[in-house]
């Protein structure tokens, strides 16, 4: 395949088919299941970790980003590719729920974060950097709005039902 074509397969596949497919099992799923039962800052945490683990094993797949990073002389910008999903999981999952549980936000978050990666061609020194940047981002959502951080399990399943009421509250 000529290198421009390989060059068009990853773009589409970073930018477009991995955020699409992520986004719906993670947040379409996965996070509202741990939210039900651990809470916001938790679920998030825990969520974080596991979309961490779930890169891992593209280090070990020629040609990956993430088995460029693990083959550097400098392990640090492996650990910062771990690091900045931390940051990126609150974000995205904060944007989720603000908008109502909308996958459409984490999609184009996630797209964003994978186009300026892809297109810029930032260096790691300055993936480092962004990681920081993300890091104090996520910082300032959670000291914002604490409140939605704070919630303890919510089971969204039942948000749409309307309550049941009683045959002694009705007139």
């Amino acid at each position: 395949m000529p290198a421009g074509a390989n060059l068009l397969a990853m773009m589409i596949l970073a930018i477009i088919l991995a955020p699409l497919l992520e986004e719906m099992g993670w947040r379409g799923y996965g996070v509202d299941s741990l939210r039900a039962k651990t809470g916001m800052l938790k679920a998030t945490l825990l969520f974080a970790a596991l979309w961490s683990a779930w890169h891992a094993p593209l280090m070990l797949i020629g040609g990956t980003y993430q088995n460029q990073l693990a083959r550097m002389d400098n392990p640090i910008f492996l650990g910062n590719f771990f690091v900045s999903i931390i940051p990126a999981a609150i974000i995205a999952n904060w944007l989720y729920y603000k908008n109502n549980r909308s996958i459409g936000a984490a999609v184009v978050l996630h797209s964003m974060l994978n186009a300026a990666s892809v297109l810029l061609n930032a260096g790691q020194v300055a993936k480092c950097i962004a990681t920081i940047l993300y890091a104090a981002t996520a910082a300032a959502i959670i000291a914002i709005d604490r409140t939605a951080f704070a919630e303890g399990p919510r089971n969204f399943l039942y948000d749409a039902e309307e309550p049941v009421k009683s045959a002694a509250s009705r007139p």
